[in-house]
């Protein structure tokens, strides 16, 4: 005859058996969590493979197995339907529907991306630009998708090249006290940086992931505050934009911070030279809007700068003065 069970052997055993019970219930959740997300990845294949398929017939059994798992796939198959017709905005409101749906399937950002530059052209460069540079800092060493990953890289870096292939070259030199208030108080105009303005473009010798201003910049600042007190520039406010290169921060809320370092040690610069501080609001554009390619060393170091804007005469809306060519 069995002994009975104390009221602590039975509380014992019963707990036991529910850490197995619970155990068996997370063993089963945690494998099938890896089945879907296999199968997830298998359907994003299919999807990549059919929008890169120029067979129509293999590229819609690719989507019909996608839309047995997923129906919002079936928004990356019209999209490519009415690529195929030529309707690139139409089917850039496709593409956009399906990555929004899974915003792991890098091959609807690019297909999105590129219906969005066939349908508007220049117009969208430099915001397109800066959400392809978004998307590859979210996805850096995590993508299961690497040649779809290097087809967005490629294209980032031929936006970047359409940006600035005809960059005036005046930016590249320094600024007399004149030449800084005519181009200042030129209503509605860009200076000679590439963007509305009116708008002067200062490379003060800013090394890679640095604020620092050296003797030459303090000289070109000392001209700058001199400008500020000459005839309408004299009541002006200004802004002064910080500006990176692509590359010597890691992401672009880091580029962004570093921009922002630059613009206060210009400000507090002028502020040394007489300039009420209240005169100059500071913001930061990190590297979305480059002068020059951030492929080249000489590139790099136009882009890292600050740019002057005098908001009594212009806005401060950044726009490609090259859009309405």
């Amino acid at each position: 005859m069995a002994p009975e069970m104390t009221d602590g052997s039975a509380r014992l055993a019963a707990t036991i058996g529910l850490l197995l019970l619970l155990s068996g219930l997370l063993f089963w959740e945690t494998t099938a969590a890896a089945r879907r997300l296999r199968d997830r990845e298998d359907v994003r294949r299919r999807v990549t493979a059919a929008l890169a398929e120029r067979e129509p017939e293999r590229a819609a059994a690719l989507f019909r197995h996608a839309r047995t798992f997923d129906a919002a796939y079936a928004a990356c198959q019209e999209g490519r339907r009415l690529e195929r017709q030529g309707h690139f905005a139409e089917a850039a409101e496709s593409y956009r529907i399906c990555k929004d749906a899974d915003p792991e399937l890098l091959a609807a950002h690019l297909a999105w991306a590129e219906a969005v530059l066939h349908s508007q052209g220049k117009a969208v460069y430099s915001d397109l630009r800066a959400h392809l540079l978004e998307l590859l800092e979210t996805r850096r060493g995590s993508s299961t998708d690497p040649e779809t990953l290097q087809s967005i890289k490629d294209l980032t870096l031929d936006l970047e090249e359409l940006l600035t292939a005809d960059a005036p070259q005046e930016h590249l030199g320094t600024w007399t006290v004149e030449d800084l208030v005519e181009v200042l108080t030129r209503s509605h105009s860009r200076g000679t940086s590439r963007y509305e303005g009116p708008r002067v473009p200062l490379r003060l010798g800013f090394r890679p992931g640095g604020a620092a201003l050296g003797a030459a910049a303090e000289e070109q600042l000392r001209d700058v505050a001199t400008a500020l007190r000459r005839g309408r520039l004299a009541k002006a406010d200004l802004e002064i934009e910080g500006h990176t290169d692509g590359v010597e921060a890691p992401t672009e809320a880091e580029r962004r911070a570093l921009g922002l370092r630059r613009a206060g040690a210009v400000q507090d610069a002028l502020v040394r030279f007489g300039i009420a501080r209240g005169r100059l609001r500071i913001t930061s554009l990190g590297s979305r809007y480059p002068l020059a390619s951030n492929e080249s060393l000489p590139g790099r170091d136009a882009n890292r700068r600050v740019e002057l804007l005098n908001l009594d005469e212009g806005t401060p809306v950044w726009r490609d003065v090259r859009e309405g060519r």
